[in-house]
């Protein structure tokens, strides 16, 4: 599903640049960041869940998770944290 990141902290203004380039969702709070605005939300709102384009974000994301949807999260940290530390 397209997603709205709405960053307060340094490293999240990446992953809401991240999720616009690849296609799969918006910064909710551009001009109002860290702050969110009632105006800017609801139009990054429509934008994902009533627009051409979210269709769009939609299928990206699907197609974008297909690699990931073969092992859980969870599993590849612990497997690389034994790799890195051993057992």
């Amino acid at each position: 599903m397209p997603q709205i990141v709405l960053p307060v902290w340094i490293d999240t203004y990446d992953f809401s640049t991240r999720v616009e380039y690849l296609g799969v969702g918006v910064w909710g709070s551009r001009t109002a960041a860290p702050r969110v605005e009632a105006g800017e939300l609801s139009q990054a709102l429509v934008k994902v869940i009533d627009s051409s384009e979210s269709v769009a974000m939609a299928a990206k994301a699907k197609m974008l998770a297909v690699p990931f949807a073969k092992v859980q999260g969870r599993e590849v940290a612990c497997a690389k944290i034994v790799e890195i530390f051993g057992t």
